[in-house]
């Protein structure tokens, strides 16, 4: 008898997700997503919409989506028919897919090709999950459908602010800090900027494709799972370390723990909420001038516990895994009032832009990022474009257009290496700002001739020397330079990584 998967989805997880600008909202709404798809926890809730779970032979998360395994088609359809009328009445607005898919043996063959035919059902139609508005009734200011009965926030919002839990504390435990569900509590609201992270791991979907069988892909979830989370720790630990030890120095301003203390509530929240840690895919939130360092920090966790678990692998996952596990990191730096799936976005597109770098020598994670002083009004290639034909026309040789690698060791891709970067912030610190944004003022015209006479005439003083940047009048680190000045008032001057 031919097994029959299910496989349960969430469509529009990003718009579900950050459909708000309330952070609150958007913990909220990726804690339910992480529900709906979590194999153990759709088997705790099988009393609620009357399914026995028993009837469930097997399953396992990965991905975003879950994967379940019945006996008969027939259990499967009823099994869909009830969790999906459960998942429409708790979580509305939510929009879930399950398909039903008879396995023909060919367990690498049959994942691909229910893949294929969900996203064919996902591209046909996209259902209403909920009542549309008739044009008199009072709005959710959160999620712009119609107020439920209290006449104060629609269901949907209910739904994602009751879904809110604490299972990020355990990171937290032996701490004085909390984690905040509110943005204005984690960033310094002088000169309010916050950094929106979006990371995740590169070329899994390879890795996965590589699996054989059922039992090999519930391990390498977990493997991933557990790898994604020691990972986070690590991070946390490192930043409540600073924190702890005289906090983060910047070029006009130190961020302390006392910068985060709650006076009326006593208490101290840490600079950084995170949204999304579930599968492969972590995104989050932080005080804006440490959404760089906490990104270098939580790449280089996640490298080094692979290389600690992967001793424990067996045969099998160490040849699918390749003996490396490397990702990559979109962040972008903005106002603390940017509506949040802008900047969302933004991050998303910056990790598609490291990504790309990071197919160019598949041994290394990367990181791109953007700051911007104004509202994200547009996508990326309209910023780059603005960027690049602000004041000149062609390509500017001073913008970066590719992002960074971590732990570059390549000469190939020198000028493209991170900690190259941080050695240029270092150099560009001797000087007075004022300098460095004149410098920064004349990198838009592309004329290299001006800028450097300008570095010779007017930049040197006891610290700094013109042959720090130039060398026989050419400028070192060109496609770094704008870069380098744009960060060095969001990255710590001492680094300690």
């Amino acid at each position: 008898m031919s097994e029959v998967l299910v496989l349960v989805d969430i469509a529009a997880k990003q718009e579900y997700i950050f459909s708000s600008n309330k952070l609150k909202d958007m913990v909220g709404a990726s804690e339910i997503i992480a529900r709906a798809t979590d194999v153990e926890t759709i088997k705790e809730n099988c009393k609620e919409f009357d399914f026995d779970k028993s009837k469930i032979k097997d399953g396992f998360s990965g991905g975003g989506n879950a994967y379940l395994f019945f006996d008969e088609l027939e259990i499967a359809k009823e099994f869909i028919k009830k969790y999906s009328l459960h998942l429409l009445k708790t979580y509305p607005s939510l929009v879930p897919y399950l398909l039903p898919f008879k396995m023909s043996g060919d367990y690498q063959k049959d994942i691909a090709d229910a893949k294929d035919e969900l996203d064919k059902i996902r591209n046909s139609f996209y259902p209403l999950t909920h009542s549309l508005n008739i044009g008199f009734e009072r709005l959710c200011p959160s999620s712009n459908i119609g107020v439920d009965n209290e006449g104060k926030i629609s269901k949907a919002t209910k739904s994602k602010r009751e879904a809110v839990e604490n299972r990020f504390d355990k990171y937290l435990e032996n701490t004085q800090y909390k984690f905040s569900s509110e943005l204005d509590k984690i960033y310094i609201h002088n000169n309010a900027f916050i950094s929106v992270v979006h990371c995740d791991i590169n070329a899994l979907g390879q890795k996965v494709r590589k699996l054989k069988n059922k039992e090999e892909s519930k391990e390498f979830s977990k493997k991933i799972d557990l790898i994604m989370q020691e990972a986070f720790a690590k991070m946390i630990d490192e930043l409540v370390n600073h924190l702890d030890n005289g906090g983060f120095e910047f070029k006009d301003v130190k961020i302390t723990k006392d910068s985060f203390k709650d006076k009326k509530e006593n208490k101290y929240y840490l600079p950084i909420r995170p949204i999304i840690l579930n599968g492969d895919d972590f995104t989050f939130v932080s005080e804006g001038r440490l959404g760089v360092w906490l990104s270098k920090i939580f790449i280089k966790e996640l490298e080094n516990a692979f290389e600690e678990k992967n001793k424990n692998f067996n045969n099998e996952l160490k040849e699918i895994f390749g003996g490396s596990l490397y990702a990559s990191a979109g962040i972008a730096i903005c106002k603390a009032k940017t509506p949040f799936s802008r900047a969302y976005n933004l991050s998303e597109e910056l990790a598609s832009k490291a990504k790309a770098l990071a197919k160019e020598d598949e041994s290394k994670s990367s990181l791109a990022f953007l700051i911007l002083s104004n509202q994200v009004k547009s996508g990326l290639n309209y910023l780059e474009n603005t960027y690049t034909s602000e004041r000149t026309t062609g390509k500017n040789e001073f913008i970066n257009h590719k992002g960074y690698f971590i732990n570059n060791k390549n000469e190939k891709y020198k000028g493209y290496d991170f900690d190259e970067l941080l050695s240029l912030i270092k150099i560009l610190n001797k000087m007075a700002r004022s300098k460095m944004m004149k410098i920064r003022e004349l990198l838009f015209y592309n004329d290299e001739r001006s800028l450097t006479q300008y570095i010779e005439i007017y930049c040197e003083n006891d610290d700094f020397k013109s042959s720090d940047l130039l060398e026989n009048k050419i400028i070192k680190h060109k496609n770094m330079l704008l870069d380098a000045i744009e960060l060095s008032a969001f990255y710590p001057q001492k680094d300690g990584q």
